[in-house]
């Protein structure tokens, strides 16, 4: 992941924007502008995006808010940080249902895709949705692993995830059916021994 980001700086300029930015931009600065004054500022839920969900949004104008500087740059920048956190995700998941060296090659592999790579500097909304969404699994796996049920530290782990995914996309609602799934399993199989 570290040789990833030395060639994410010297490559990362060079990818440009989408052809849907600057609708995604757009609706990012007004939907921070609604966050901050809801009462003075409707533009964002009238926006055509006000349908998807808009947590990168915010996060990019929080990172704009700290680092200024070239607008295009710190968002792709934030998104290719979103990837990383699915290639780690990655890692995690062939983790606990293999090994380590399952991990790595997992983490390998999706590195190594290009389409990976390249949705990370200029896709705003499919590669974070990803990211968020194998960020969930990772959770409901590390949740189930220890078999000893929810946990307020388990639930807030696993909510978070699942949230940050309904944030991006309401496609994060697949997510519900894999967790109820994952935490009665143990239980069904316990009943029928």
């Amino acid at each position: 992941m570290l040789g990833l980001v030395f060639i994410a700086i010297w490559t990362g300029a060079d990818y440009g924007v989408s052809w849907d930015y600057e609708a995604h931009n757009t609706y990012g600065k007004q939907i921070w502008e609604w966050y901050q004054s809801p009462s003075s500022s409707h533009q964002a839920v009238t926006h055509g995006m006000k349908y998807y969900g808009p947590a990168l949004e915010i996060v990019v104008n929080i990172t704009r808010a700290i680092f200024t500087g070239d607008e295009v740059a710190v968002k792709s920048t934030t998104t290719f940080l979103v990837g990383l956190l699915g290639v780690w995700s990655c890692f995690v998941i062939a983790t606990s249902i293999a090994s380590r060296r399952a991990g790595f090659i997992a983490a390998l592999f999706l590195i190594l895709t290009p389409m990976y790579y390249g949705h990370s500097f200029i896709n705003h909304k499919d590669l974070p949705f990803a990211s968020c969404y194998v960020l969930a699994i990772a959770a409901i796996l590390c949740s189930i692993k220890e078999n000893s049920g929810p946990t307020v530290t388990k639930v807030f782990m696993v909510g978070s995830a699942i949230g940050l995914g309904f944030g991006v996309r309401i496609g994060g609602l697949f997510l519900i059916p894999i967790l109820v799934v994952a935490w009665l399993y143990p239980a069904i199989v316990s009943t029928q021994k």
